[in-house]
């Protein structure tokens, strides 16, 4: 996802596929910076993904309860 924060501060249109280059180069320079990165000294669990990537999936309340 790719939003313009200061004229779009909900973040509701998503600039992905009008900036398709600067998406691009976004994400290899994300790549890059991940092979760079040392390993963190900690670890999810193996299955961490498949135990939790479900709540992604999830509908969140927008709004605060009273």
């Amino acid at each position: 996802m790719l939003y313009n924060v200061s004229a779009d501060p909900g973040e509701q249109n998503d600039l992905v596929l009008k900036h398709l280059d600067r998406t691009r180069s976004m994400l290899e320079e994300l790549g890059r910076w991940e092979v760079q990165s040392p390993n963190p000294m900690f670890r999810e669990p193996y299955d961490w993904r498949s135990r939790y990537l479900k709540f992604y999936d999830s509908d969140y309340q927008m709004v605060q309860p009273e």
